[in-house]
């Protein structure tokens, strides 16, 4: 059995034959992310008649990259991988040649393409092709160019080649119905169209590997006499691809060798995007059959088709009309049936022939086009300015001939006037006529109209077409004017024989009254909102503070107006507000020490209005006296019975106790006493500006503290220290260092100041034994000299003779270190 599809390049060379090795190619490119490329190149390779040094050298190609101006970017060297042996072989029942062979090789690689103007185009070149090939001139000394065009990614960002899903057949036989699907598949969902193309030549025999490839634009093959792009082959019928599907189909009627050209295009959105080539070599052989299906189709200016079998070896038969809508006429078992079709169209028919031996199948595509529904549809009257696109069915009749000239498969048209239309198919011409008319009707459409406060218009229609009537639809009146005094819609009909026009009149009363309400009274400090009310779309307000918003919001009384407006419309409304303020402010609350005394004033009259107060106390008059502790209020209104209210609370604690001691206290000289007020209080603050809680005093003179607790009352406290110079403490305290350098720091020794008691005394010696101060002499401290001179740094000893304050006379020694 022979499936029914598409064809491409084809295949080999005899094998009695010299050849080289090049069969065909074709070129693909994968998008894989950022800017990397996965290209495939197939090579297909005559591995019967190639020559085997031709076919060992292109273990690795030659690649050139060149940019839009076909300069080379770079170029690569590629290895292989293969071979693959094809085998695809169309025909079911005939005795295969053993002479056959292709062999597939692909050059894959990855590389990355940066976004570039104009993209890139990829090529191979080789040389050469069989020298048996029918339908090339020097077909020797051809060579192949496989050439892929990337697209700019700055235009087409992501974009995947189209690939080809089948191989061609090895070998096609002579005499017999070929049917190929050449289709292809699209990884990104893009449209494709196919269309037979002009192989290119590439490389020669002096040059058979380019390193690199030459540039760009390639130059095509030189077709042999009576071969060209349409005509590539011989055929009864002749090679042909679908335009839609891809299917090749031929029936060769001619042996030899020939190169195809098969071109798949790439549409988005409706734009070319890129192109996929392959060119393959055909083989056209005398095959011994077995059973082969074979017909033609009779096709006549009629619905009736004829079909002629011709088929070799069988003798039993089944078709099929590909005509469902026939029911049990679709199906015939005779070997030259017909068929009526009820329609015109495309139908597949299917013809199964066998004998004893083998089954074959076969399909043919049967055009249908007759008169019987070939029509441009009925005549037509517009109401609208013409703008008619009338076509024929299909497209694939041999010529067709509108009345305006036009040979396309259909017109635009813009008059009203016949169109007539004649398609031809083989032998059959059909034809159709279609009229045209233009007979509207028009008047000037009566605007939309707004009243203030009635309907009071007088309607009219006005320039309308001659002939045409009128009707009022809510009034059932045929009059051009009419009265109205009511708002509502009203629609009007102006109709001729052929066409209607409608017109809807709105005719709306203005509802744009604003209600603010009532004038208030407001008693205080208050915020008020004034609305204006919902109103009709498209409706402007104007408030009496020049502000335009539906609502105003104010804190203030008067007198307010606001003004609503629809087109030329105008609506007021007013309202007062009135106000009156009772102003009372107690204060804060207050904390009282030891007692209460004070006077709460709840303040004047406002503006002379009459007052009256009330508070809690039973006073009645503005201010009312208070001497104890507690909570009071008052109420505080006016004659327009607004008032105002408010609290106060006083709180009364008894001021703390404090001592820190006796009136009076005597202490010895150089004997510190600690003055303490004691602990609980927040806060201490002494005469000299001092908060510290415990204060150490030697002198005589008068102390005094003051002390806050935590309800902010205060105490005081007093004592008077008097220093006895006559006293001493009972240990009195002598360093063991001075610096007498004139700093003004321990310049002396033992203390700054003199001491005056009558039985003080202190002796200071040097090491070896010599009194250099005695207190006896002089009543100023030692100033670290003897002799009128600097003493050295040195220890020094004293000795120390003193009355305490405990009257018992007491003695110390030590030293004392001078440092300078």
């Amino acid at each position: 059995m022979r499936k029914f599809i598409t064809i491409l390049f084809l295949i080999l060379g005899f094998s009695n034959l010299r050849a080289t090795h090049i069969v065909g190619g074709d070129f693909y490119y994968e998008y894989l992310s950022g800017d990397r490329y996965r290209i495939t190149m197939k090579l297909y390779i005559d591995c019967v008649n190639g020559m085997p040094g031709a076919i060992e050298s292109d273990q690795t190609a030659f690649f050139g990259i060149f940019d839009k101006n076909n300069n080379l970017i770079k170029y690569l060297e590629i290895e292989r991988t293969g071979p693959i042996h094809l085998s695809g072989v169309l025909y079911k029942c005939i005795v295969a040649p053993s002479d056959v062979c292709v062999d597939q090789y692909n050059y894959v690689f990855e590389l990355d393409l940066p976004k570039r103007q104009g993209g890139y185009t990829l090529a191979f070149q080789r040389c050469c092709r069989n020298k048996s090939i029918n339908n090339l001139v020097d077909a020797e000394g051809t060579g192949a160019t496989y050439w892929v065009h990337v697209p700019d990614r700055n235009i087409i960002n992501t974009d995947n080649s189209p690939i080809f899903k089948k191989f061609p057949p090895i070998y096609i036989c002579k005499g017999f119905p070929l049917v190929f699907d050449h289709s292809a598949t699209d990884k990104d969902g893009d449209s494709l169209s196919y269309e037979l193309y002009k192989p290119y030549t590439g490389a020669d025999k002096d040059l058979p590997r380019p390193e690199p490839p030459a540039n760009p634009p390639f130059k095509n093959v030189v077709w042999s006499s009576g071969f060209g792009t349409s005509n590539q082959m011989r055929g009864m019928p002749i090679l042909e691809i679908d335009e839609i599907t891809g299917e090749l189909t031929v029936t060769p009627d001619l042996l030899g060798q020939f190169v195809i050209g098969v071109k798949v295009k790439e549409w988005r959105n409706g734009v070319l995007i890129g192109e996929t080539l392959r060119d393959y070599q055909f083989n056209v052989r005398d095959c011994q059959a077995i059973a082969v299906a074979n017909f033609k189709a009779l096709v006549v200016c009629s619905d009736t088709v004829s079909f002629v079998n011709q088929s070799i070896g069988t003798t039993t038969y089944s078709w099929n009309f590909g005509d469902p809508s026939s029911g049990s006429d679709n199906m015939s078992t005779f070997k030259n049936p017909s068929h009526i079709y009820k329609k015109n169209g495309d139908y597949s028919v299917k013809l199964k022939a066998w004998n004893t031996a083998c089954e074959d199948e076969y399909s043919v595509k049967v055009k249908i086009r007759t008169q019987k529904g070939f029509s441009l549809g009925k005549d037509v009257v517009f109401c609208k300015p013409i703008k008619q696109v009338m076509s024929v069915a299909f497209t694939d009749y041999s010529s067709i001939l509108w009345s305006t000239g036009s040979k396309s498969s259909f017109i635009s048209v813009t008059a009203a006037g016949t169109y007539w239309v004649e398609a031809k198919y083989g032998n059959c011409i059909l034809r159709d006529t279609i009229k045209l008319g233009y007979n509207p009707v028009s008047f000037t459409p009566i605007p939309d109209s707004l009243f203030c406060d009635v309907v009071d218009v007088n309607l009219e229609i006005k320039n309308r077409s001659p002939k045409s009537k009128i009707l009022w639809y809510q009034l059932a009146d045929t009059s051009a004017k009419v009265h109205i005094a009511k708002e509502g819609k009203y629609v009007v009909q102006v109709y001729n024989a052929n066409c209607t026009l409608t017109d809807t009149v709105n005719l709306t009363i203005a509802r744009i009254t604003p209600l603010l309400g009532a004038d208030v009274f407001i008693c205080n400090s208050f915020v008020h909102t004034l609305d204006a009310g919902a109103q009709p779309p498209g409706t402007n307000y104007l408030w009496s503070d020049g502000s335009t918003n539906r609502k105003l919001i104010t804190t203030d009384p008067g007198k307010f107006w606001v003004r609503t407006q629809l087109k030329q419309c105008f609506k007021y409304d007013t309202m007062q507000i009135s106000n009156s303020k009772v102003i009372l402010e107690l204060g804060p609350g207050e904390h009282f020490c030891d007692s209460v005394n004070t006077v709460l004033d709840a303040g004047p009259p406002a503006n002379g209005v009459p007052t009256f107060y009330a508070w809690n106390t039973g006073d009645v008059t503005q201010k009312s006296e208070i001497n104890k502790a507690g909570r009071y209020w008052v109420t505080k209104s006016d004659s327009f019975g607004c008032k105002s209210s408010d609290t106060i609370i006083f709180t009364m604690s008894i001021s703390p106790t404090v001592s820190i001691g006796n009136d009076t206290a005597v202490i010895c000289l150089r004997s510190p006493i600690k003055l303490t007020p004691g602990s609980g209080f927040t806060s201490y603050l002494w005469e000299n500006g001092s908060n510290v809680k415990i204060r150490e005093v030697e002198l005589t003179g008068k102390y005094y503290i003051t002390v806050t607790d935590e309800m902010g009352c205060k105490a005081s406290d007093t004592i008077v220290v008097i220093t006895n110079p006559n006293l001493l403490p009972n240990k009195v305290y002598i360093p063991n260092a001075f610096t007498p350098n004139g700093d003004g720091l321990n310049d002396v020794f033992p203390y700054e100041m003199p001491v005056l008691q009558s039985e003080y005394n202190l002796k200071i010696f040097n090491r070896w034994g010599e009194k250099v101060y005695d207190s006896d002499n002089t009543f100023a401290p030692w100033d670290g000299t003897t002799k009128s001179s600097d003493s050295q740094l040195d220890a020094y000893i004293w000795v120390v003779v003193y009355k305490g304050c405990d009257g018992t006379r007491h003695s110390d020694k030590g030293t004392v270190t001078i440092i300078r």
